[in-house]
C-alpha cells in the first residue's frame, strides 16, 4: 500500500513513514515554523498584537508607555455596593437620590452610606 501523504512545508510526497519533516529532513520545515503566541501586558493582562517580524519586547513596551489600561484592572467593579467595605453585588441597583452611587439595599437610603 502506497498512499503518498505530501508534507506541509515542502509540499512534497512521501509514503505513510516519511511524510513528517523531521523524518525526511525537510529544509522547508525550519524556515516556515512560525511563533504564533500572543504577549500580554505584565500590568493590565491585556494581549498586545505584533506583527510578524516584530520585537514583542518593544510591543509591550510602548503599550505601557502609551498608558495601558492597568488602572482600569485594578477598579472597584461596576455592580459592586459603593458604601466602603460592603462587596454585596448588585442585581437591581438602587440610585441614591442625594449622590447618585448604586448601593445594595441595606445601604440604599442617604442615612445609610457615608452620602
Amino acid at each position: 500500500d502506497y498512499l503518498p501523504r505530501k508534507c506541509q512545508h515542502c509540499a512534497q510526497a512521501f509514503c505513510e513513514e516519511h511524510w513528517r519533516p523531521e523524518v525526511h529532513g525537510c529544509p522547508a520545515a525550519q524556515q516556515t515554523s512560525v511563533d504564533v503566541r500572543v504577549p500580554a501586558c505584565p500590568l493590565c493582562g491585556q494581549p498586545v498584537s505584533v506583527a510578524r517580524g516584530e520585537d514583542p519586547n518593544l510591543k509591550v513596551d510602548l503599550h505601557i508607555r502609551r498608558g495601558c489600561a492597568k488602572s482600569a484592572a485594578r477598579a472597584a467593579p461596576a455592580n459592586v455596593c459603593k458604601e466602603r467595605g460592603c462587596q454585596a453585588k448588585l442585581l437591581m441597583p438602587m440610585r441614591c437620590s442625594d449622590c447618585q452611587g448604586s448601593f445594595c439595599v441595606k445601604h440604599r437610603h442617604p442615612g445609610d452610606h457615608q452620602c
